[in-house]
């Protein structure tokens, strides 16, 4: 598993890049709109409000805030910093497996 995530940065880089995804995905559903931001960071796995808004800045670009406000009035945002990940089904294929 650590050979096979070393060229996406290791497992802790991947995994953390999957929260960030899961936060990103989150803040951006309408239904979710009324939760905390520190609640979703929280759910993902973020239990230090300033290292996780720290985080996502640094991998988004923008305040988890910003997103949210920008996600809910439909505008698509790029991720600017290097913590996206590859996509959740990729696990397999990074891993060497077939489907």
């Amino acid at each position: 598993l650590y050979r096979a995530l070393q060229p996406e940065g290791g497992v802790a880089r991947f995994v953390k890049g999957l929260r960030l995804e899961w936060v990103r995905s989150a803040l951006a559903d309408p239904v979710r709109a009324g939760v905390p931001i520190s609640t979703l960071a929280e759910e993902a796995g973020f239990f230090d409000a300033s290292s996780f808004h720290r985080t996502f800045r640094a991998s988004c670009g923008c305040t988890p805030r910003a997103w949210r406000a920008a996600a809910l009035a439909g505008l698509m945002l790029p991720v600017t910093g290097g913590g996206a990940p590859a996509p959740a089904n990729d696990l397999v294929g990074l891993l060497g497996g077939r489907r």
